[in-house]
């Protein structure tokens, strides 16, 4: 699905970006679609219900994802796709296409946006953050100039 970038420029803007209902996360160290070491959200526990919703019914199958799904930009599997990183980026990304995402979401009685990242104003949305900025790891992925 299509995402939303923001750019939140210090720590006070991610609370507030996060409080108008956006679900925020970066991507890992190594191309990972997803890195759990940081994601914020407004809590919700209609989050949580959809998470175990999903990890009820969800399978993880090695060459197709979470639920056959796939790996969202990647051609393949990636370090995490089978925990954390690929259940939650499966969950909270894939969400606008048919599946169990979709149903796990809606089941949780989430007010889902018409696409992951059209913007509608009290639907959930999803938005990646600079990895780099936000998630550091190392200078794979981050601009010649980026200095920490």
């Amino acid at each position: 699905g299509a995402v939303v970038r923001l750019k939140c420029t210090f720590e006070g803007a991610i609370h507030g970006c996060a409080a108008t209902g956006r679900l925020l996360y970066t991507t890992g160290g190594y191309g990972e679609p997803w890195n759990s070491a940081f994601f914020v959200a407004q809590p919700d526990p209609r989050l949580l219900v959809a998470a175990e919703k999903f990890a009820e019914n969800a399978t993880f199958h090695p060459s197709k994802g979470w639920n056959k799904m796939g790996f969202a930009y990647k051609d393949g599997t990636y370090d995490g796709a089978d925990h954390g990183a690929g259940f939650f980026h499966t969950l909270f990304t894939m969400w606008d296409r048919e599946g169990l995402p979709r149903q796990a979401m809606l089941a949780a009685g989430v007010p889902l946006a018409t696409s992951v990242g059209s913007g509608e104003v009290g639907k959930f949305l999803v938005s990646p953050l600079d990895m780099c900025v936000w998630n550091y790891q190392h200078s794979q992925g981050c601009h010649a100039d980026f200095d920490c």
